[in-house]
């Protein structure tokens, strides 16, 4: 795509195998400002594809604007023992003061405590988006 666009200004943030696959020219190495930085790269499918190893999920939630309702959510992985560990909120297009939150969390699919979870997500939430299951590395 970038190589394609042959345009001014357009650029991307890659490995150097990269630029070696698709014959970019690199612009600048170790871009990063902190070296505590990390990148995370998925695979976007139309099929649902479980994979047996997959020890992480993420998800995305819309709640309710309704006082407590991030805090029940939260409860839920407390009480089924689930160990939530990111939580991003990040601002809906053109509303003010909503938010889509996402999170990532130990667990398998296939778990009982998980498929509750999951389970409760998508019919407490006014937006329910399972993102994928993983092996965390």
């Amino acid at each position: 795509m970038v190589k394609e666009a042959a345009a001014r200004g357009v650029a991307c943030i890659a490995s150097e195998s990269c630029a070696g696959i698709y014959g970019l020219k690199i612009l600048k190495q170790n871009v990063q400002d902190n070296d505590l930085n990390y990148t995370r790269f998925i695979a976007i499918s139309k099929d649902m594809h479980l994979y047996e190893d997959s020890d992480k999920i993420s998800i995305m939630v819309n709640l309710p604007n309704e006082t407590g309702s991030l805090n029940r959510i939260l409860n839920k992985f407390s009480t089924l023992g689930l160990n939530l560990t990111k939580l991003e909120s990040r601002p809906m297009g053109n509303t003010d003061f909503e938010f889509a939150f996402y999170f990532d969390f130990e667990g398998r699919v296939d778990r009982p405590e998980v498929k509750n979870l999951l389970s409760e997500l998508e019919n407490e939430c006014v937006k329910f988006v399972f993102l994928g299951a993983y092996k965390q590395l």
